[in-house]
């Protein structure tokens, strides 16, 4: 497998497709192998002949996760195509298969016969076995489709019976989505949802001025708690709430910026706090449950 990635990875080859496609199929054959052969199964027939992938991976004790087993019949497809022409360059569309397969492979051999064994540490190429970084996953993903390799994507996609919802261990695929974030969030934000497939992570933030995140001054807030709950919720309520929920710092905190800032916020150039809605929605709980809504009204500050 080491081999497979580095000839991959060597700039001054053009048979990178191919070459991959080849070796990575031996590397899990004799991966398997020594799976079944430490399992007391029989590797080899009268003629000498030993399993092939194809068959190990159809067996009902194969202990290889179904997306898993999925991208190598994938690679055993494309393997045989390259038998009998020559991808070259076109050949660049399968390259996030053959970041799946590597990835696969390193999840494998650890799991299999153990973490000394991991190559994660080996190597730091296009190819690799550890993530990729996220510059490197963008250019995977802008590579136009060829009529040729259309023709072997929908072999593909037949033989196996793709559904569309194969996970990262078939293929790796990165989805790139805004998400807004406050000025103390992290700089990437992962979901595990997206609207066209639950497969695929979105990264990546969109920078929101304040005004969006935490719109509302403490008038606007206690007014809309008001109408909400229809209660008597008034200034002094809010300045328990902010208290007794440590959001923001007292007055005259020589550190105004110390907030909770999924609900709070200062700004220095007018030196006061505006609120989020999850700010709102919060106090719109205790003031609609009579028992939460006393509790607060008998908090006691410290100060």
């Amino acid at each position: 497998m080491l081999l497979a990635v580095q000839l991959f990875n060597n700039p001054l080859l053009n048979f990178k497709v191919e070459v991959f496609a080849v070796l990575a199929n031996i590397a899990w054959t004799y991966l398997l192998h020594e799976f079944y052969v430490r399992k007391g199964v029989q590797i080899e027939d009268e003629q000498g002949h030993s399993l092939l992938l194809s068959q190990m991976i159809a067996r009902d004790d194969c202990p290889l996760k179904p997306d898993v087993i999925k991208n190598l019949g994938a690679m055993k497809i494309l393997r045989d195509e390259v038998e009998h022409k020559v991808l070259g360059s076109l050949g660049r569309s399968f390259y996030t298969l053959f970041q799946s397969n590597c990835l696969n492979f390193e999840v494998a051999i650890c799991e299999l016969f153990g973490e000394q064994l991991s190559l994660g540490d080996q190597l730091t190429y296009s190819l690799q076995f550890s993530k990729l970084a996220i510059e490197q996953i963008e250019v995977l993903q802008k590579y136009d489709i060829n009529p040729a390799i259309q023709a072997i994507d929908e072999k593909i996609s037949g033989e196996l019976g793709l559904t569309g919802k194969e996970g990262a261990g078939y293929q790796f695929k990165v989805s790139y989505s805004l998400q807004k974030s406050p000025k103390g969030g992290a700089n990437f934000v992962f979901t595990t949802t997206n609207p066209q497939s639950a497969n695929t992570h979105n990264v990546v933030m969109e920078k929101v001025p304040a005004d969006e995140l935490w719109p509302y001054k403490p008038r606007a807030v206690i007014d809309l708690v008001r109408e909400a709950t229809g209660s008597d919720f008034n200034g002094h309520h809010h300045t328990l709430a902010w208290k007794k929920t440590g959001v923001r710092p007292p007055h005259k905190s020589d550190k105004p910026k110390s907030t909770k800032k999924e609900f709070c916020t200062f700004h220095t150039a007018h030196g006061d706090y505006t609120y989020s809605q999850a700010w709102v929605d919060l106090l719109i709980q205790i003031a609609g449950d009579q028992d939460e809504f006393n509790k607060l009204k008998a908090y006691k500050p410290k100060q």
